[in-house]
């Protein structure tokens, strides 16, 4: 199959936000355009330096500063609004000096936090509507989804996906909710998360008869559910978990995997009074999966990409799952018995399975190797066919 090398493709996602997953989703996009030869590639993003500076490509910004208030009088919504108007129009400018634009993974249909859709769904949408105008293709390539609090937000996600002419989505549930509100998904497929295609990493993890340290990855869990309880309940339960696991000579390092994180690791270590306790803080992917390589005999993580660090590491993993997509990415590799609610796990438990993971190290490397090699084959053949569709409709 030829692929035309003089594309133009504008790449979309948040980049240059603080969160390691989805810089990492644009540099692998990028690794696989270069695979096809095309090499002419641009970031969209909600800021182009701040997206250059994390990516390290040319990326063009399609937002303006709107003016922020927790209590916007009359005049500052008029205002956003004013620059909402700004943005899409300088969107439909920016779309047209493309041949495609490909949205990059992540998980930009996940849910919004409120009843109504903002944020991510807002811009995807607006997006969508650039791409129209413009006739310039639109591809979904290995998007992620969440549940919806309300049809409002899912309606607009369906809606929003009319437009796109090619769609992949990084697990199966989310063509699943997507369809629930009104999209038709029979032609779309099914891969996994865009960053398992990263190049390969240059050394094996360590492999240590004896457990000798954990890293924790953790995630802003208290802020999303938004009660006393359950933040207890998850600081409490990783708390414990810490201590049992130093009580028995483990040493334990917290990995973050976005800058949001910060307060919950930093709240951590308040209730474990040990100001010494290693903390590795991206800025990047690969600062991430380097810290899990060389140190970590056993990932527990709650972040999304932390999990998929220790996966393309090969070291065995336990999930502290805060949304489907962790439970649906564990069931891919066979690890459902190393998943666990963040919001109400026993400390026990999760602790009895690091070691039986420990114990099943090279069964899950096995296991693990196997599905990422899967996991390639069908990113790189889902892209091709993306392409290979924007060419013949040029």
């Amino acid at each position: 199959m030829t692929i035309d090398a003089t594309l133009r493709i504008g790449v979309y996602g948040e980049f240059g936000i603080g969160n390691a997953g989805n810089d990492e989703s644009a540099r692998v996009v990028h690794q696989l355009l270069r695979e096809l030869s095309i090499t002419d590639v641009t970031l969209i993003s909600l800021s182009g330096v701040a997206a250059t500076r994390a990516v390290g490509l040319p990326a063009l910004s399609f937002t303006s500063s709107a003016p922020s208030s927790a209590r916007p009088t009359v005049v500052v919504k008029a205002l956003r609004l004013f620059s909402k108007v700004g943005d899409q129009v300088r969107m439909i400018r920016i779309v047209g000096e493309f041949d495609a634009v490909i949205v990059a993974g992540t998980g930009l249909l996940e849910a919004p936090r409120g009843r109504y859709p903002g944020g991510d769904m807002v811009w995807l949408s607006m997006l969508s509507v650039a791409c129209r105008m413009r006739r310039v293709p639109l591809v979904w390539f290995a998007i992620g989804g969440g549940r919806y609090a309300s049809r409002i937000p899912g309606r607009l996600a369906a809606w929003a996906g009319k437009a796109a002419q090619t769609r992949s989505y990084r697990d199966p549930l989310t063509p699943a909710w997507l369809a629930a509100n009104g999209l038709d998904v029979s032609t779309d497929a099914v891969v996994t998360d865009v960053v398992i295609a990263r190049a390969p990493i240059s050394r094996p993890p360590r492999d240590r008869d004896e457990l000798q340290v954990v890293a924790i990855g953790p995630i802003d869990l208290p802020q999303r559910l938004d009660t006393s309880r359950s933040e207890g309940c998850y600081l409490n339960g990783l708390a414990e978990l810490v201590s049992r696991l130093q009580d028995r000579g483990i040493r334990i390092r917290l990995v973050l995997g976005d800058a949001a994180d910060g307060p919950v690791a930093e709240a951590l270590i308040d209730r474990l009074h040990s100001p010494g306790l290693a903390v590795t803080s991206g800025p990047s992917f690969d600062d991430v999966l380097s810290d899990v390589v060389e140190h970590a005999d056993v990932v527990v993580a709650s972040r999304f990409h932390v999990l998929i660090a220790a996966l393309l590491a090969g070291v065995p993993v336990v999930a502290l799952s805060h949304a489907d997509k962790d439970d649906s990415l564990m069931r891919t590799f066979g690890l459902d018995r190393y998943l666990f609610s963040a919001a109400a796990f026993e400390p026990e438990s999760v602790e009895t399975a690091i070691f039986a993971s420990h114990q099943s190290r090279e069964v899950i490397r096995e296991r693990m190797a196997t599905s990422i090699e899967e996991g390639q084959t069908s990113l790189r053949a889902e892209l091709l066919r993306a392409i290979d569709d924007v060419r013949r409709g040029r």
